[in-house]
Order: C-alpha cells, then sequence, then structure tokens
C-alpha cells in the first residue's frame, strides 16, 4: 500500500503518454506495483513502455527523497502547478526534462548516462545552481528574464532567452552559448558565444593563471571590461570595445 498524501494518486493515458494526475508520494512499503504504463517499486520508476515519456500535474517525489527512473527515459514533463521534489536520477538513455512557467523544482537533478537536456520554461529571473543540476549536456531557458549561475556547468550548449549572470565563484564551460541578451561575467568561462546582433559583454573577472576563454564569438554588439584577464582564442567580432581595466590577448 502506497503512502497517500493530500488527494488520491492516479494513472491515466492521455495523448499517447503516461499522465501523473495527483500526487505520487516516493514513500511505499515493498513490493509496491503500479501497473500501465509504468510500475514504482520502492523509490524507483522503471518505465515499460519503448517512448519513456511522463507528464505530471501534480507531485513526484518527495522533500529530501531519492527518485531514481530505469530503462530508457525519453521525456519528463512537469507542467504548470507540478512539482519535482528530491534527488531525482533519470538513468540511461538519452533523456529530457522540461519543466514549465509555474512549475516547482526542489532537490538535485542528474542527467545519468547518454545526452541529456532541461529546459526552464519560467518567464521571471532564475538561479540555475550547478551543484544542483548535474550530468545535463544542454541547457535552455528560451523564456526567462534573466538568469543566474552558481556553481560550475560544464556542457555542450547553453540557450538563454534574456541576460545571463556568471556569478563570482561559478564558471561556465559550453561549446557554444546562444544568447538573447546580455552577459555578465564575474566568475569563469570557456566557450563560444552566439549573440543576436546588439548583446553586450559585461566582463570583471579572470587572471593570467586562469583567463576568461572565449572560442569564436559571433553576432554581439558591445565588450565592456573593467577589469581581469581574457584571451580569444578563435574568432571574434565586436561593434565596440570599451576597456577601463584588464587585459585581451
Amino acid at each position: 500500500v502506497a503512502q497517500r498524501v493530500g488527494q488520491r494518486q492516479q494513472v491515466a493515458r492521455r495523448g499517447g503518454r503516461p499522465t501523473l494526475i495527483g500526487i505520487l508520494a516516493s514513500q511505499f512499503f515493498p513490493p509496491m506495483v503500479f501497473f500501465v504504463p509504468f510500475y514504482i517499486i520502492l523509490q524507483r520508476v522503471g518505465l515499460l513502455n519503448s517512448w519513456g515519456d511522463l507528464t505530471v500535474r501534480g507531485q513526484l517525489g518527495s522533500s529530501g527523497g531519492a527518485l531514481a527512473f530505469t530503462g530508457n527515459v525519453h521525456s519528463i514533463e512537469i507542467l504548470s502547478g507540478g512539482r519535482l521534489l528530491g534527488n531525482v536520477d533519470l538513468g540511461g538513455g538519452d533523456s529530457h526534462l522540461d519543466l514549465a512557467d509555474g512549475s516547482i523544482f526542489d532537490g538535485v537533478l542528474s542527467g545519468g548516462a547518454g545526452t541529456d537536456s532541461i529546459r526552464f520554461g519560467q518567464t521571471g529571473a532564475i538561479l540555475l545552481d550547478g551543484a544542483r543540476i548535474l550530468g545535463f549536456e544542454q541547457v535552455s531557458a528560451d523564456q526567462a528574464a534573466s538568469v543566474a549561475l552558481r556553481n560550475s556547468f560544464n556542457l555542450s550548449s547553453m540557450e538563454i532567452a534574456g541576460d545571463l549572470s556568471i556569478q563570482q565563484g561559478a564558471r561556465l564551460a559550453t561549446t557554444e552559448l546562444i544568447l538573447g541578451g546580455a552577459l555578465d561575467i564575474q566568475g569563469g568561462f570557456a566557450g563560444s558565444i552566439r549573440g543576436n546582433g546588439a548583446n553586450a559583454i559585461l566582463l570583471a573577472a579572470g587572471d593570467a593563471a586562469n583567463p576568461v576563454n572565449f572560442a569564436d564569438v559571433s553576432q554581439v554588439g558591445q565588450l565592456r571590461m573593467a577589469s581581469g584577464y581574457a584571451q580569444i582564442s578563435g574568432k571574434a567580432g565586436f561593434t565596440s570595445i570599451e576597456m577601463q581595466g584588464g587585459r585581451i590577448v
């Protein structure tokens, strides 16, 4: 028997994919099995079908708990009002997690093996913590007004619709950063940047031992450097460069 929280747990099929309605608590007495189309034993969720897609309208997981997926998890969508809680491991395969505007995540996310992506659909200002978002190769926030990064991210791509701030002590290493707004670098950065033609890069970080490393920079307007140390290893073009201090090599 599963422990129920707040409202009755239900499993339904809608639109060709499993839908989780209500609250799925992660405290279960073994053996606990949900049939059609997935099962839960203890704190593990195994998708019993080849598509491996899950939509959450209520709550999945519990605060401080652990939730591990097995099998090929292709896509998990947390809808507006939905909650994803605890330490969540998406397991093997190429997985995608979509957090809609109005959804809540509180815990640690691990993408697991494969090429994994996560999309943040929030429209306001959001803070992304590299200590709580682990093992993902692609990160996007295509609706956010501004995004701040804490701790370290090592990615193949990041796409930000608005402004991006790399805080002091944080570091972003990415093959490509696709940027819609300004980039404020107060921590570490390494990678290529593609802007929209009107972006500004504000730079106040780096030293000779740990420089800010620009590979290719394209479609970026201004570079404004207050202090620090940066190097350009590829091709970079700016409409204007303003240096109040620091060094570029």
